[in-house]
């Protein structure tokens, strides 16, 4: 019921907006570590952070409200994306990080501000990608966007996963410059359909943990050749709302884990008890032998 709501708002917006405009070049801001992506199209960026090689895990609402406040000095909106792809240890980001990817991020909208838009090119390829939940992919496979601006061809790449192995995203991206992609992005869905499966130090292995890199980087380039093959003129259309639906929030989350803590307690506390009067007993018996 709930996905149904989402999906009928997304039609809803979709048959909201005319397609037309352009699109700008692809611009790129590193600030002490810290990177965005940022491509304009008709009237709003859509801007992509990451912390990459660092260890990188999800960036909180609040960071989304206040770039989304500053982006609006420029544009009429935007869509701010979470690349979530890099991850060795669990750390949640501290406000130093986050301070660095907002001014990256409003950096990067000043920089795709200046930029005229053009024309452009657009292509696409799915890839599938068999590998399964316990090697950390969900069922999505791979998407792979292409945009051509000016002559400048970019790639816009998710996996579906939780996170990817520190240090994948610059090797992917490196290995696309070798067929002619002169930057992108690489993102993963986060999806938790991966967690919980196997005995990782994660819950999950992250993509690229469990298999062999060169292999699929392989299928990736793979994809990007066949996008090109799909390049075409485009026009796009951006528009943007809200649907109220119910979630299991963070707080009924912790909830959940908090009932679960206990009960697992509890057993565990049944198991040492029942251990502990078993051997009092059996001691018992041998005594009265």
């Amino acid at each position: 019921k709930e996905n149904r709501k989402v999906i009928k708002g997304v039609l809803e917006l979709l048959n909201g907006e005319g397609y037309g405009g352009g699109a700008s070049r692809f611009v790129r801001v590193e600030h002490k570590g810290a990177k965005a992506c940022c491509q304009v199209f008709k009237d709003a960026p859509l801007l992509a952070l990451t912390l990459s090689p660092k260890d990188m895990e999800d960036i909180p609402p609040s960071l989304n409200d206040r770039l989304l406040k500053v982006g609006k000095e420029w544009f009429r909106d935007l869509a701010v994306v979470d690349a979530h792809n890099s991850i060795n240890e669990v750390s949640e980001l501290a406000e130093p990080e986050l301070k660095l990817l907002f001014n990256a991020g409003k950096l990067a909208l000043e920089k795709a501000s200046k930029e005229p838009k053009r024309p452009f090119k657009f292509g696409k390829a799915e890839i599938r990608l068999d590998y399964g939940p316990d090697a950390g992919f969900g069922y999505g496979g791979a998407t792979i966007f292409l945009i051509q601006v000016n002559g400048q061809l970019v790639s816009y790449i998710t996996l579906d996963g939780n996170n990817m192995k520190s240090g994948l995203r610059e090797k992917i991206l490196s290995k696309l410059r070798e067929v002619g992609v002169a930057d992108g992005e690489v993102m993963t869905t986060d999806s938790h359909v991966v967690n919980g499966r196997v005995p990782a130090k994660l819950g999950y292995y992250p993509i690229g943990e469990k298999v062999k890199e060169e292999e699929l980087v392989g299928k990736i380039v793979g994809g990007v050749k066949a996008a090109l093959n799909d390049l075409e003129d485009a026009e796009v259309a951006f528009n943007s709302g809200e649907v109220r639906v119910k979630v299991l929030g963070h707080g009924s989350f912790q909830n959940l884990v908090n009932l679960i803590y206990k009960f697992s307690q509890s057993i565990l506390g049944s198991f040492i008890f029942t251990a502990a009067l078993s051997e009092t007993i059996l001691l018992l018996a041998l005594n009265a032998l």
